[in-house]
């Protein structure tokens, strides 16, 4: 009679440690909700307006600039980082004029090629101002053998980034390039919002409010280059369109000229937090490995070239970065001494305002029915009251 008592008690300890094994399971899976909030309440919150680092990086959210290898994408980035820890405006657009704390996190340029660059960009700065740099900027300078791996994919890894977080927590991180930190393939949406999603779990343990900024590489050739800007310009970067989706800003980094390599232009190609600024063109100073505005540069000029060359479309959204009414002044000097023939003036004038042949017709031409010259005495009557 007891062997039946013994089979149902066996039983019943078999389920309850069957159950206990099915608690511990759920509670391993337990998972924190996503965050909501009820309408009311989001609309009676009284949130912060966003810190923009400079043209529409936020503190907070992810950033990307993609552009070609060997464009010179990190070098624009420490220049950035530079004039915003000195509250120095860059590349014509102010940035946040309180120093923030800068990690750059590089994989690609060598300990020598990083101390010419910092040397170099601390030219003419004082004391005070180098100090400054000193407390508010630090970079990884590749010298003991593991220091070039920094996938989130290895567990010593994240390891590594959290003791480098939790030792100068920064403002901005700096990761250059993308694909040394991305744990995966490149052309797989999952494995990049994997990547992301590791990296911001260890950035919030030490640094919550800090911005991620990744430079990241675009496709090569003129084909690729033409979507820099543009309609096209989302297609620009390389591999999954994730990290494009993920961003919440991004700048597209392309050659402004094929001969001269001093020349870049950025297109802002997405700003969720603060609104898209124009195009912009900028040029290296070889003295100061500092880039400053290239106001001669003709963007209508840039991609009619682009264009002839790859065969697309104009980009009709692209605007010119100086109104014609800006350049009547060199048009103005190109006839100081006297007037010149429609040939003479124009090679002149492009001369002075290092335009393109369609663009300076069309200045010359402006700055005729605008009276700011007359034509030549002996071609056409002049004007009244023109110079």
């Amino acid at each position: 009679m007891n062997e039946p008592t013994n089979k149902a008690s066996g039983s019943t300890e078999m389920a309850a440690d069957a159950q206990k094994i099915m608690d511990a399971v759920r509670a391993a899976r337990a998972v924190d909700p996503y965050t909501t909030r009820g309408w009311g309440e989001l609309a009676g919150m009284k949130l912060p307006p966003p810190t923009i680092l400079w043209g529409g990086i936020a503190l907070g959210g992810t950033s990307v600039f993609f552009g070609p290898g060997g464009l010179g994408k990190s070098r624009v980035c420490l220049n950035l980082a530079r004039n915003q820890v000195l509250g120095l405006p860059f590349a014509g657009l102010p940035t946040w004029p309180h120093p923030l704390r800068h990690l750059i996190m590089g994989t690609e340029n060598s300990i020598h090629r990083l101390q010419g660059d910092v040397r170099k960009m601390s030219t003419k700065l004082s004391e005070e101002q180098l100090t400054t740099l000193g407390e508010n900027i630090r970079l990884s300078t590749l010298e003991n053998p593991d220091d070039p791996f920094i996938s989130v994919s290895s567990p010593d890894n994240l390891a590594r980034w959290r003791a480098t977080l939790e030792d100068w927590p920064p403002d901005v991180l700096w990761v250059d390039p993308w694909g040394a930190l991305l744990a995966g393939d490149s052309n797989q949406d999952e494995d990049t919002r994997s990547t992301i999603s590791s990296i911001y779990r260890i950035m919030r343990e030490t640094c919550p409010a800090a911005a991620l900024n990744i430079i990241a590489h675009s496709r090569h050739g003129r084909n690729n280059i033409a979507q820099a800007v543009g309609w096209d310009s989302g297609n620009y970067g390389k591999g999954s369109k994730t990290l494009y989706d993920t961003a919440r800003c991004v700048w597209n980094l392309a050659p402004g000229n094929e001969e001269d390599k001093s020349v870049l232009i950025g297109f802002h190609a997405k700003s969720n937090d603060a609104p898209r600024e124009n195009p912009i063109a900028i040029r290296l100073d070889p003295e100061t490995m500092t880039y400053d505005n290239a106001p001669e540069f003709d963007f209508d000029d840039w991609r009619q070239t682009v264009n002839r060359k790859t065969g697309s479309r104009p980009f009709s959204n692209v605007p010119t970065k100086k109104p014609l009414e800006d350049l009547h002044y060199l048009v103005l000097a190109a006839v100081e001494d006297g007037p010149l023939p429609k040939r003479l003036l124009e090679a002149r004038v492009a001369t002075l305002a290092k335009t393109g042949e369609r663009r300076t017709t069309t200045l010359v031409t402006s700055a005729l029915h605008a009276g700011i010259i007359c034509a030549a005495a002996n071609r056409e009557k002049k004007r009244g009251g023109c110079k």
